[in-house]
């Protein structure tokens, strides 16, 4: 994890974030929004036991789920990045935000990049300035510390996200 001193962090490209406090109730307001998508279970009849029960492994559900938890996850992160920091200082040569170098190759990919504002920054952040996993999670971290929110917390959030391995069903015969 990447050192947060002063109340700034140093990502491996170089660029220095100030940290700045999300506000705790943010959070609630992703998950709120995003919650209202979350899949349903669906109910199959089992005709030996004439009754309706959950199926938690039907190969759709369990593909909605999957695609419902990158959506939130995304949201929280992006939320994170847009609330929680501003940059502080950049390595001489490396692209700015508001630069167009950076965009070239991506655009060339059919990647939309934001003329400016928030997003501009945002897709700045998560396509150029932070390029490594501990750079994502060093700077979630520090943010959500900011928050009040514990390692604990943050450890029991990601653990209520249900990996896929963990709603797949046994396809063996």
């Amino acid at each position: 994890m990447h050192e947060v001193k002063d109340g700034k962090i140093t990502l491996s490209t170089g660029v220095v974030f100030k940290l700045e406090n999300v506000p705790l109730f943010a959070f609630d307001k992703i998950k709120e929004k995003v919650g209202r998508e979350r899949p349903q279970v669906p109910v199959v009849h089992i005709e030996s036991k004439d009754r309706d029960e959950p199926n938690p492994n039907d190969p759709d559900y369990i593909a909605a789920m999957e695609s419902y938890d990158s959506k939130l996850n995304e949201k929280l992160v992006d939320m994170v990045i847009v609330l929680g920091t501003e940059v502080d200082s950049v390595p001489e040569g490396f692209p700015k935000a508001d630069d167009e170098g950076w965009t070239i190759k991506l655009k060339k990919l059919d990647i939309d990049i934001p003329e400016d504002g928030d997003e501009r920054y945002l897709s700045w952040v998560k396509l150029c300035a932070m390029r490594t996993a501990e750079d994502l999670a060093s700077l979630l971290m520090a943010c959500a510390r900011g928050a009040g929110v514990t390692e604990e917390d943050v450890a029991e959030q990601a653990a209520s996200f249900r990996g896929s391995k963990e709603r797949r069903t046994n396809t063996e015969s």
